[in-house]
């Protein structure tokens, strides 16, 4: 059984359990028409103390929690995802800018991911076993992990990271577990520099990187890429020029892993500009909810902003 929702609501945090709305709110825009979305919460640092304790409190519990046990949980989880998977897939269009076919690839990748990583065993690592001594490598929970997850893939990442946590006892699915915090500039200084935090999964920009501190190495950072192309003489020129522009445009280029430098063989490089060309001339740009549209607009007005610096660079 489901229960509607309705797109157009407020949103509040999730601590404990329990709904926590703020006094502080903002709200972004719908890349498409530019309306305002619905608000969501401006945590304090009240907020994430809060959220803090009542994870420090859910670990003792959920640590000790029988792997299986903890996994049937995960695949509860997902399975109520999966039946909202057509409002998640509404919001990716709404909020992100997706069309309608990735923002649907998106959700279902989540959910597969979520299944995925509940199918895998956690098994012990006999290192040495004889008369003598047995040395084993047992992986252990660590304790509260936080997931700081960014606005382009947000749905695939938050369970990217989410999921593996849950399953490896360092999240709690009773009051305390999956707690979701939102708020401004300050909330990831606040996440990476707090006492009771014992692991950061971050995936964002560089700059974003730069303006939080990270406590140890064992953090898990995904900042940005550099990718390039190498395109040598004896390809299939067309074929290859549909995959380039595919991964240099994917979710209308943001997203860390688009292609940033493509070197082409002298030889054949008219003939792949060319058919580059075609394909991307061939993309239908527009409102991400209309049928056909292959890529929707830049997802906010800082993007749109330093996209025009990439023009500024190529006619220096």
């Amino acid at each position: 059984m489901t229960v509607d929702f309705d797109l157009r609501s407020n949103y509040v945090q999730i601590i404990n359990g329990k709904s926590s709305p703020t006094a502080l709110t903002r709200h972004g825009l719908n890349p498409a028409t530019l309306e305002a979305l619905p608000e969501v919460p401006v945590e304090t640092p009240k907020d994430l103390d809060d959220a803090a304790d009542a994870a420090k409190a859910a670990f003792k519990i959920w640590s000790v929690t029988p792997y299986e046990d903890r996994k049937k949980a995960v695949l509860a989880y997902v399975d109520a995802i999966d039946q909202y998977s057509d409002q998640f897939r509404d919001l990716l269009i709404t909020e992100q800018g997706k069309p309608i076919s990735q923002a649907t690839l998106e959700t279902a990748n989540s959910i597969n991911w979520i299944r995925g990583m509940a199918g895998l065993p956690l098994l012990e690592d006999i290192i040495e076993d004889d008369n003598s001594r047995t040395v084993v490598t047992r992986h252990v929970p660590l304790s509260v992990v936080v997931a700081i997850v960014p606005w382009n893939f947000p749905l695939l990442l938050a369970t990217g990271k989410i999921a593996p946590a849950l399953l490896t006892g360092n999240k709690f699915f009773p009051p305390g577990v999956v707690q979701s915090l939102s708020g401004d500039d300050d909330l990831g200084p606040w996440l990476t520099s707090h006492p009771a935090i014992d692991k950061i999964s971050f995936t964002g920009s560089t700059a974003t990187r730069k303006r939080t501190l990270w406590k140890t190495l064992t953090d898990r950072i995904i900042s940005g890429g550099n990718d390039p192309a190498i395109v040598f003489p004896d390809v299939d020129i067309e074929k290859v020029a549909e995959k380039v522009a595919f991964f240099a445009f994917l979710n209308s280029g943001q997203v860390c892993l688009n292609l940033k430098r493509i070197y082409v063989h002298s030889s054949i490089f008219d003939a792949f500009k060319d058919a580059l060309v075609r394909q991307v001339k061939s993309y239908i740009v527009g409102d991400r909810s209309k049928t056909g549209v292959t890529h929707g607009p830049l997802q906010n007005d800082m993007q749109y902003s330093r996209v025009k610096t990439f023009f500024d660079d190529i006619e220096k």
